[in-house]
């Protein structure tokens, strides 16, 4: 089980680097549920080491958040996505939503893989695969 930590804040990239090893883990665990989860973990950025600070969800979590916005609206088409937004003093803001029914450790750490091989990262946001449909409960 993987426990929940306060965030990392303010710090260079190498002493989280040093922190997350004292701890054994590869990311810092901030806030989890089966549809979403907050982490901190170190990757690279337009060749510089940075930490990240982000939050990886399901898509029926995204699409459960919009309908929540926009009660109104009773259908919305969603495709996967990352996304890279400012830097504050927890690290960059990161979002990748996910075509997956539960967010778990293998999902976590093969997102972070992802981002620390994925090379033409640039802030916005970036979607990819297939697109899926998702209705309003009444």
């Amino acid at each position: 089980m993987i426990h929940a930590h306060t965030a990392f804040e303010g710090k260079s990239p190498e002493e989280f680097t040093s922190y997350i090893v004292t701890i054994g883990q590869s990311y810092l665990n901030l806030e989890s549920s089966d549809s979403h989860t907050t982490i901190q973990f170190t990757g690279p950025f337009h060749g510089a080491l940075i930490i990240w600070y982000a939050r990886i969800q399901t898509l029926e979590h995204t699409a459960a958040s919009f309908f929540q916005q926009y009660p109104d609206k009773r259908e919305i088409h969603l495709r996967p996505y990352i996304q890279i937004g400012n830097t504050n003093s927890y690290g960059r803001h990161l979002t990748v939503a996910l075509p997956v029914p539960r967010i778990d450790a293998t999902t976590i750490q093969k997102t972070l893989i992802m981002i620390r091989k994925y090379k033409l990262l640039r802030e916005g946001k970036h979607e990819f695969g297939k697109s899926c449909a998702f209705r309003a409960i009444p």
